[in-house]
């Protein structure tokens, strides 16, 4: 999912039910998060397996 559709999600419960307002505003919360550091993991993940494949740096390149 990506980061609007949690937004749009949670806004969503909240209209639904005002009394449990702080309730899904945590868990909100929560999911924005979670995301970000799944995006992180992701992004970092990413760039380990670039540096793994021996793909060229600037240094490599000049040499």
């Amino acid at each position: 999912m990506m980061f609007a559709e949690y937004i749009a999600l949670c806004t969503r419960y909240i209209r639904f039910d005002t009394f449990h307002i702080a309730e899904y505003i945590a868990l909100c919360m929560e999911y924005i998060r979670l995301f970000r550091a799944l995006e992180k993991n992701l992004s970092s993940d990413t760039m380990n397996n670039e540096e793994d494949r021996g793909s060229p740096n600037l240094t490599s390149l000049v040499e």
